[in-house]
């Protein structure tokens, strides 16, 4: 079975974290920094998931070009994501900076390329390296506009040490998931930390939960949703999920009062072994390393169904580098970009729990990697759940429902219908 491979990303996180290298202030900041390309000068934005891939390349990007001074700051993806469109309509945008693929979030290119935000970027070398599923995501009309780093996956993340010590194995099917939620709590350990606090979190294990039984019965589920032949509200495969999200909760597979945990408690939670694991997006698993720089951190299928012909999993790649279209300093910033590409392997090699996007002459380094090459060779890859979707509300309707759920406020049905009313909003 070839699953669709189209992508856009649902989430990460994010709190502002000012990055400065090289030690110097950006000239004219009201002007992203100056006003004339005169190859001394670049400032980028970026998200704070990815921040150890950026300063590599940027620390290589720098030895390269000791003339140009680099500004990077960084934020967490939903202070990112509601700050980009100011910037960009202010004119103060970062001459390089991060947007997601597809559609869905108010940072993605297809609700971006209506401002004329982003510059070409099709007749660079490095776009005809993409693997197709990947160009496709990056692209509208044919048109390129992002150099994307890497690909990875919505998954479980286990602290192997804490498992062996249980003396438990991760669940390989559903009905796997709950006496494996139980035994963790009878071996005194959460199941699943979850860091409810962070809006976007909740996301990861719906992820999860939908790949099976939406896209591994139906691929074409997002046509027919645009195409109003199913809704939220009526589609088995969605309400299932959904459903048992509700389940899992109720079992205890999460830490009591999730919703008051932030990212750097549930990492912590993880790395110490209190938890056995986190559902996350791949790029995350460098905080659980820079915590425990000797832990044992793997990823491992997880799946909504005991039906191994519909196994899905949520990869693609998560975003990556635009040039501002407004800036005056056009060539730098596509200097940049080419530099990012040509270097891929410092990027994703800072970045554990991910395969770089362009993938010639690439062997994975370890077991978390030759997941998700093996995820995308056998077919089994399916985009993130928004990319499809027409606008960023209804991954705001998601997110709110998550946590309705969490909280006792939401009911699954109240979730999907909330969803569906801003579907069918214009």
């Amino acid at each position: 079975m070839q699953w669709n491979r189209k992508l856009a990303i649902g989430g990460a996180t994010f709190a502002i974290a000012g990055l400065l290298l090289a030690g110097c202030t950006a000239p004219d900041a009201e002007n992203g920094g100056g006003a004339t390309d005169d190859g001394t000068f670049l400032k980028i934005d970026w998200l704070a998931n990815e921040k150890a891939g950026i300063d590599a390349v940027v620390a290589a990007f720098q030895e390269a070009n000791p003339d140009i001074q680099v500004v990077v700051t960084t934020a967490d993806t939903a202070q990112y994501q509601a700050s980009i469109r100011t910037q960009l309509g202010t004119g103060t945008a970062a001459d390089v900076f991060y947007v997601w693929p597809g559609d869905g979030n108010t940072a993605a290119i297809r609700q971006l390329d209506s401002g004329d935000f982003l510059t070409d970027l099709s007749d660079e070398s490095w776009v005809g390296q993409y693997p197709d599923f990947i160009r496709e995501l990056v692209s509208i009309d044919d048109k390129a506009y992002i150099m994307a780093p890497l690909a990875t996956a919505f998954t479980p993340v286990y602290n192997q040490a804490a498992l062996d010590a249980a003396g438990l194995t991760p669940p390989e099917a559903w009905s796997d998931v709950i006496p494996f939620c139980e035994a963790a709590s009878k071996a005194g350990k959460v199941a699943y930390a979850l860091a409810g606090n962070n809006l976007y979190a909740g996301q990861a294990p719906y992820y999860n939960l939908v790949a099976d039984l939406v896209y591994g019965t139906d691929t074409k589920f997002d046509q027919q949703l645009l195409d109003g032949k199913t809704t939220f509200t009526e589609n088995k495969g969605y309400v299932e999920a959904t459903e048992k999200y509700q389940e899992m909760m109720d079992a205890g597979c999460f830490q009591p009062n999730a919703t008051g945990t932030p990212y750097d408690e549930s990492n912590r939670m993880l790395a110490a072994g209190e938890a056995l694991g986190q559902f996350l997006i791949g790029t995350r698993i460098a905080a659980l390393q820079a915590i425990a720089p000797d832990g044992d951190f793997r990823i491992y299928p997880f799946h909504s169904d005991d039906d191994e012909a519909t196994n899905a999993v949520t990869l693609s790649t998560q975003g990556g580098a635009a040039v501002y279209a407004k800036t005056p300093r056009q060539e730098t910033a596509k200097k940049f970009v080419s530099f990012l590409a040509d270097n891929i392997e410092l990027y994703q090699a800072a970045m554990p729990g991910t395969i770089p996007t362009i993938t010639e002459g690439y062997t994975p380094a370890n077991a978390n990697e030759q997941f998700l090459v093996d995820t995308i060779q056998q077919g089994h890859a399916v985009h993130f759940l928004n990319q499809m979707w027409p606008n960023a509300r209804i991954e705001s309707a998601m997110v709110n429902g998550i946590q309705g759920l969490l909280v006792g406020s939401a009911s699954p049905s109240d979730m999907l219908a909330s969803m569906q009313k801003e579907f069918d909003t214009e």
